[in-house]
């Protein structure tokens, strides 16, 4: 194979696995959009039956979340990055439920309080710090 041939074979091999990403990216996009529906669904529900204030509920999210960390513990990604995103996808759920507001008790001693609230409730979740408990 000459140089150009083989940068030719390259570019028509990775434009084919690329493809097939692309597939799987829709696959995923459209059962996120089926999951939410569901949870949509739950949150409706939950607010006609049941009406909680908070429907966070960590034991279900751990038991999710380390689910989910076992199936990756095989190969595939990380089992920590595979973690991470389900914990990310159950707080973006938690919000279609119900719109969430979180106060992070962050003394000017503990500042890692507020990060760990948003790694946990997600980018997209209201948090605002308050210094005292009060």
């Amino acid at each position: 194979m000459t140089d150009s041939s083989s940068l030719t074979a390259f570019n028509d091999a990775l434009a084919q696995l690329r493809e097939q990403i692309d597939g799987v990216d829709n696959e995923l996009i459209a059962l996120f959009k089926k999951r939410s529906k569901i949870v949509e669904q739950v949150g409706h529900l939950k607010a006609a039956h049941v009406q909680p204030d908070c429907y966070i509920r960590p034991a279900r999210e751990a038991v999710m979340v380390k689910r989910i960390a076992e199936e990756f513990k095989d190969g595939g990604l990380p089992p920590a990055a595979a973690a991470s995103m389900w914990r990310l996808i159950i707080a973006a759920s938690t919000n279609l439920e119900k719109p969430m507001q979180i106060v992070a008790h962050t003394p000017a001693d503990a500042s890692e309080r507020f990060w760990l609230a948003r790694e946990y409730f997600g980018s997209f979740t209201a948090i605002s710090k308050e210094p005292t408990i009060s």
